[in-house]
């Protein structure tokens, strides 16, 4: 997946109760179809071990995690089984808006 792919992208970020935004989590978001990203997951996604996970398989996590932890940090960690691959847990992390996804990969240590 290149970035030429994608429709549009804006930056967003954190604010403090100034509302000054805090640069070290900014991020760059990116639109396809439904799903947005932020240019880290696209940068991760050219791994080897990252590019075979399928966008429908990120959509399915998002829609039906197993289950959700919220970090300290606010983004939101999700895991669902895939059963197109032996049914290897798929973790998802989305940031706070819980829409947008900053990571995806297969979680070995992960116990339903």
């Amino acid at each position: 997946m290149s970035a030429e792919s994608f429709t549009t992208a804006h930056a967003i970020g954190s604010s403090d109760a100034d509302g000054r935004l805090w640069p070290m989590k900014r991020f760059f978001v990116c639109y396809t179809g439904e799903v947005k990203f932020t240019q880290y997951f696209l940068s991760m996604r050219q791994r080897p071990d990252r590019a075979s996970i399928q966008l429908e398989w990120i959509q399915y996590v998002i829609d039906h995690p197993e289950r959700e932890v919220i970090q300290s940090d606010g983004r939101i960690r999700r895991w669902a089984s895939i059963a197109e691959v032996e049914g290897r847990y798929l973790r998802v992390i989305l940031l706070p808006d819980r829409e947008t996804v900053h990571n995806a990969f297969f979680d070995r240590r992960f116990v339903p």
